[in-house]
This record gives structure tokens, sequence and C-alpha cells, in this order.
């Protein structure tokens, strides 16, 4: 009877010693993954609402947001003419991004330049006055570069609010981040985002339908709508999940999570099933449908602007861990974005050279907010590559452009 509790124990102690091995694995693995490849355990959990989301949409049904409100296209736009934190953000009365209006045609002596995209084209985190667009302009009288950027928009939204831009332009720049290709396969902010979503919001995509773009409106068309999410929570997030990829690929929180060879295995499992919107490599997977969606939005927007008489520009902003990885390895983990852009005869600008090569005596960071958007520097080093960029293309001069847009119409 000794000999067998004996055995057991030692079979016990052997099991665990085990099971401590393998779990050491897994957590020097989840650090490994974190560290060089960007990816990090985070489940979705939606049992309850988050009491700060309840106060988010407390504040945004009753318009008490600072600078931004619902958009039943859009999901959210920036307020109409709002001037907060002492005149360090200012919209005008097109909810754009300066303290002065602009006439809806075209200047005769100025080249118009309007551009959309996320944060980074709207310069959250930094004055108007700090704005790449306002160093443009003051560095030459001869532009005007209007800032339709809004924070955390995906490319998708941006060229829908492009369309309802009322504004003619000769030259339209669609701004790009390097994470942006997660956005255009999300519906719901939170089922994406996770924590980090402060605000429970929702979005408009599109599909890829027969290689055709279609569009899934918004699910919210009111901010009454954003009542019901509260009152209805796990029934609406089923309703946003229907085409929301993160809900119904991303894994979720369990109650054996402090394992992390659990961890391990969820994370295994999300990043090589089906089509990963990154390869093993950790580069754009040009065959995920969040790759499809992408260039689709492109091209969409291509074909609108040349349509308009406007000559389409793409503007590639990358971010703080796309420029280490960059400086460190030589390799741009997007590149297959770049190469898609040449392959289809694009006017395009990746700004990741620019960044490095103007650094000087700074250190990269040094371009950065503590939150990873671009501070002050980068706004100028952003300024500076592009103002090279429309000289060395000429693109001031008209002959130009009517020339690149018939070459592109082609």
């Amino acid at each position: 009877m000794q000999s067998t509790t004996k055995k057991s124990v030692f079979a016990l102690i052997m099991i665990l010693f085990l099971v401590g091995i393998i779990e050491g694995i897994a957590w020097t693995g989840l650090w490994w993954l974190e560290k060089n490849r960007e990816i990090e355990y985070d489940p979705m959990e939606f049992k309850k609402m988050p009491s700060h989301q309840r106060k988010a949409i407390d504040r945004l049904i009753n318009n008490k947001t600072r600078t931004t409100e619902f958009s039943r296209s859009l999901g959210w736009q920036p307020k109409q003419s709002v001037n907060v934190s002492e005149g360090r953000f200012i919209t005008n009365s097109i909810r754009i991004r300066h303290d002065r209006e602009f006439a809806p045609k075209l200047p005769t002596d100025k080249v118009r330049i309007s551009t959309f995209g996320d944060s980074f084209t709207a310069g959250i985190g930094v004055a108007n006055s700090e704005t790449w667009q306002e160093q443009m302009m003051a560095s030459n009288k001869n532009l005007e570069v209007l800032n339709f950027g809004v924070g955390a928009y995906g490319p998708d939204q941006a060229y829908l609010r492009y369309l309802e831009n009322p504004l003619s332009q000769h030259i339209v720049a669609m701004g790009y981040l390097t994470e942006n290709l997660h956005r255009v396969i999300s519906v719901y902010v939170p089922f994406y985002a996770g924590r980090n979503a402060h605000i429970p919001v929702t979005k408009p995509r599109f599909l890829i339908e027969n290689d055709e773009l279609v569009l899934v409106p918004n699910p919210i068309q009111n901010k009454e709508g954003y009542t019901d999410l509260v009152t209805e929570y796990e029934q609406a997030l089923r309703r946003f999940g229907k085409h929301d990829n993160y809900y119904n690929e991303r894994y979720r929180a369990s109650f054996f999570d402090f394992l992390g060879s659990v961890r391990l295995g969820k994370i295994a499992y999300y990043n090589f099933k089906d089509i990963p919107i990154y390869n093993q490599r950790g580069e754009y997977n040009i065959e995920s449908d969040a790759f499809r969606v992408t260039t689709g939005v492109f091209e969409a927007f291509r074909e609108k602007v040349l349509a308009e008489g406007a000559l389409p520009v793409v503007v590639v902003f990358p971010t703080y861990p796309n420029v280490v990885y960059q400086h460190r390895h030589k390799q741009k983990k997007y590149r297959s974005l770049i190469q898609w852009l040449d392959k289809n005869g694009y006017v395009y600008l990746d700004l990741m050279d620019g960044l490095l090569g103007n650094l000087g005596d700074n250190k990269i960071i040094d371009m950065f907010l503590k939150d990873l958007h671009y501070g002050p520097l980068g706004h100028q080093l952003v300024a500076k590559n592009l103002l090279a960029f429309i000289a060395e293309h000429k693109l001031e001069e008209p002959e130009t452009r009517a020339r690149l847009i018939a070459e592109m119409k082609k």
C-alpha cells in the first residue's frame, strides 16, 4: 500500500513537472510573439458591457461628446464648428479640421488637395497648427491642403466620407495607416479593438461578393439604436457580428485563461485557421479578406476620384512598430501592398523611407507621442516629404495632373 502511494505521489510530481515545463515554454512563446510579432493575447469578453462604455454611450446619445458625434452613414464624424482644448482642436462648418472656411469651387490661384483617412491624417494629439496639412500650407502658399481625417476611421469610412464631400479638389489623398487592414473587416469597434475600445461604436463596411465591392450599411441608423445596445446587449452583439470578421473568428475569454498553454493555443488557432490577415512571416497576406477589401476600397476610391476629374493619391503612414521593424530588419511588413500599388499604376507615397531618412540626430521615438500617434516632429517630417513628393512629380502643374489622370484611366 505504501509503495503504491509513493508511486502515485511520484507520478503526480512528474505530471506537475511536465505541466510546469509546458507552461514555461508557453509563457515564453507568448512573450516572444508580443515582442517580435506584435501578437498579444486579447480575447473578446462580452458577457456584460463595461461601465466606461455605458458612460460613453450616454455621452454620445445626449450629445455630450467633445469633438465627435453620431453619423448614420459613417458611424461617427467630427462635430461642426467646435473649438476645444483652448483652440488645439477646431473644426469648421463642414466638419473639417480648420479654423476657416473654404469655397466649394476650386480656387484659381492654388492647388487644392483634400486629405482623407484616420487619426494620422486628422492629426490627433497635436494642435491644428501643427498638423502636416497646415505645415504644408505654411511652407507653400500655392497649396490648399484640407484635413478631412477622422480618428479611428478605416479606409472604408474615409472613402465614404469622400463621397459626402461638398467641395471640389485638384488632388484627393487617401491616408492609409499600415494597421488599417484590420478595420475594414470590422463592424463593431470593440470586436476588433477589445479592451482598447473606449467607445462602443458601430460602422459600415464593405464585402467582396463576386469580385464586386458591396456596402453593408452602419447597423445603427439612429442614436436611439445605442439605447437598444445597452438594454439588449447580447442580441445586439449577435446582430453586429453577422458581418464582423472578429466576432466570427476571434477567440473568447475562458476560465482556463490563467494557463499559458491555453492562451498560446487560442492564438495559434486564430492565426493559422482559414486565411489569416498576416502570413507566417508577419507580412500582409494578399489572400486574406482584409487585403481584398482594402484594395477593393482603393480601386473604388480611385475610380470615383478620376471620374470627377481629380488625381487620386495614396499616402502610406507606417506605425511605430513598423518603423522600428524596418530600421532593424530593413524589411516592410506591408510590402505586398506597396507591390500591389506599383502593379496597378497608383500614384502613391510610402512615408517610411522619408521618415527614417530625415531623422537627423533624433531617435525614432521622437517622432511619436506617448500613445504612438505622430507628434509635432512626425507631422513636420510628413509635411516635408509630401512637399518634396509634389515637387518631384510636378503635381502643381495642371498638365502633369492631366497626363497622370489620363494614364490611370487606361
